[in-house]
């Protein structure tokens, strides 16, 4: 124990040492940045690694060899006045990545994301509009946040609209990953819905780990904000249709999808902590730590004792 303080401190000052005189960046370490894809050097566009699926202007780029394509045009479903379209991506995708693509893309002036199902008559639409078997393992938009009791527990829509519907294949969800679509380990937590991969035919649907690769992914386009609910149950700052994590601290550093980021201290917790050293570390009174006052706080703190001069 004594030696975990040590490290401790002997990290806070040579930090606090760097900040105060010889460190500067300007990259923010909570910036919300997310990549979706490296983009492969000499990339473009315009090389035709990208079809018009993903339109000319969206700024994203695939996995080098990867191909991503629509299997239809958009249709429209009459019953909900929605349009409807199959993405196929040969080397695979996961269940994040889709999610990111769908929400970027528009049609006709209306939001996208990955398809919400939530009737029988809107999937025998989905299955049968848009390529029936060759739909076999596609991503949908719904997920268990984490924590989640398996594998029933809390599956939720990434629009925020009543799970009143399933349409389980067989035995499922299982929560029982096999490992044979790479991603996590076998045994990993199954997250995520898609088409079922194997039934046949394949309208049922199947738990999935999110960072299995699976062939493609379906996206429905409708005004967002006909059920947007703006509710933040644990005042995190991310409404309750898009928070993967219920009951987040308050004084919790938390990421995009409002779960908390572990290893991080606040604002408040990291002033305390410099006080607290530039309280019996600051020995000239100049409210910082220079480089021979660190090394005599490290001296005082470990127990060394300065050398005799001969």
């Amino acid at each position: 124990m004594k030696f975990k303080r040590l490290y401790f401190i002997v990290f806070l000052l040579v930090l606090f040492f760097l900040i105060n005189n010889c460190y500067c960046s300007d990259h923010d370490p909570f910036a919300d940045e997310v990549i979706l894809f490296d983009q492969p050097e000499g990339s473009s566009h315009d090389d035709g690694d990208v079809s018009n699926a993903l339109g000319p202007k969206d700024d994203l780029f695939v996995h080098s060899g990867d191909h991503i394509s629509n299997e239809n045009q958009p249709v429209f479903f009459q019953e909900n006045e929605h349009y409807y379209e199959a993405v196929h991506v040969n080397d695979g995708i996961t269940w994040d990545e889709a999610r990111e693509i769908a929400d970027k893309k528009m049609f006709e002036g209306l939001s996208g994301h990955l398809a919400t199902i939530t009737s029988q008559t809107e999937n025998d639409f989905v299955y049968n509009s848009l390529g029936g078997e060759l739909l076999a393992g596609y991503w949908l938009g719904a997920y268990q946040p984490n924590g989640s009791n398996e594998p029933n527990g809390n599956w939720q829509w990434v629009t925020g609209e009543n799970w009143n519907y399933s349409n389980w294949g067989g035995t499922e969800p299982n929560n029982s990953y096999g490992g044979e679509f790479g991603g996590a380990p076998a045994g990993s937590d199954e997250e995520a819905l898609q088409l079922h991969p194997t039934s046949s035919p394949p309208y049922t649907w199947n738990d999935m780990e999110k960072t299995a690769l699976m062939t493609g992914f379906i996206i429905e386009y409708e005004n967002i904000n006909d059920h947007c609910d703006i509710v933040d149950s644990d005042s995190d700052g991310v409404i309750d249709q898009w928070d993967d994590c219920s009951n987040t601290p308050n004084d919790a550093i938390i990421t995009k999808n409002g779960c908390p980021v572990h290893g991080l201290y606040t604002e408040e917790q990291m002033n305390e902590m410099i006080n607290s050293i530039l309280s019996w570390g600051d020995l000239n009174g100049d409210n910082k730590i220079n480089l021979i006052e660190a090394i005599k706080a490290l001296r005082i703190t470990s127990g060394v004792t300065v050398p005799s001069v001969k």
